[in-house]
């Protein structure tokens, strides 16, 4: 499971942090298809911060299927081989959160099933990492063009940590 942690054990806790861990890579992954879609909708226009800001909410709050398929309403250049990771990335993503536990109710109940369960989100990690991956090039050279940087992304990340540092202080 290259990029994923290894299991401490195979406890009923150990799969429940793994699911944690499916499930906050399936929504990184979502907010790479926000950025995505929202940074082809307004690249080259004339739209002030506000503007911006507000088509980014009004995307932030789609299921990553609308974001699909508003890219692909958008024309958005998506290699096919990576639209397919996409889309099995979608199909994943409903399965973890709507049948996950559901088909793999016996196998929590021993250690066997839960080493089962452990693998298959590994698995789910990993296809969400990588469909991520191929996300954030797509719009990236937008980005760019836009005057959006690495560098100002960075020190926004920073900012970011910092605000939630502070936040946690008081």
């Amino acid at each position: 499971m290259s990029g994923v942690p290894e299991p401490e054990d195979y406890s009923q806790k150990e799969v429940y942090a793994f699911f944690g861990l499916a499930a906050y890579s399936a929504q990184v992954l979502e907010k790479g298809f926000v950025n995505l879609v929202v940074t082809f909708k307004t690249v080259g226009l004339p739209i002030t911060r506000a503007d911006f800001d507000m088509i980014f909410e009004a995307h932030d709050s789609r299921t990553l299927g609308q974001l699909l398929r508003a890219a692909r309403e958008h024309h958005i250049p998506i290699p096919d081989e990576t639209g397919k990771m996409f889309a099995t990335a979608l199909e994943q993503r409903n399965y973890l959160n709507h049948d996950f536990f559901a088909e793999h109710a016996a196998h929590f109940m021993t250690e066997s099933g839960r080493r089962i369960m452990i693998q298959r989100l590994g698995d789910l990690i990993q296809l969400f990492k990588e469909a991520d991956q191929h996300c954030e090039p797509i719009y990236k050279p937008l980005l760019e063009r836009m005057g959006v940087s690495e560098d100002l992304l960075k020190k926004t990340a920073q900012e970011l940590i910092k605000r939630a540092e502070h936040k946690n202080s008081d």
